[in-house]
């Protein structure tokens, strides 16, 4: 039998083990976590770091924070998949541009869609979330 997976919290909300709650809980995370909360390991994986590294490159941008998240809920999950487009809500491909994250995770046999997460990107560093479904 295999362990139950399980987000630790700070809050009194403690372990959290509901599959939609984990996944709201670990995508919250990705989008907080910052590279200098630990000088004991490098392996914290930040979205604001990928933004500050690579904000500058919409494409480059996609690739690797995709990658990145799709690393971090492989995890906590059987399977993941993690589908990046970069938008540009002007059409002209000048900056501000956007993100759109489709996130597709299973467990145990049953599927999940995350649906689709807009951020936008300003001047390689600011972000916010626009949409989430």
């Amino acid at each position: 039998m295999t362990p139950q997976k399980v987000v630790p919290t700070m809050s009194v909300d403690g372990w959290v083990v509901g599959v939609k709650q984990r996944i709201d809980r670990l995508f919250a995370y990705w989008l907080a976590n910052q590279k200098s909360q630990s000088y004991l390991t490098d392996s914290i994986i930040s979205f604001q770091y990928d933004v500050q590294q690579w904000g500058e490159n919409p494409d480059q941008l996609a690739i690797i924070s995709g990658k990145n998240l799709e690393n971090y809920l492989a995890a906590h999950f059987d399977q993941v998949t993690v589908v990046v487009t970069v938008k540009y809500p002007n059409g002209d491909g000048v900056p501000p541009y956007h993100l759109e994250f489709d996130v597709k995770l299973a467990e145990k046999g049953v599927g999940y869609n995350v649906g689709r997460t807009l951020i936008e990107i300003k001047d390689g560093t600011f972000f916010r979330i626009i949409e989430t479904q």
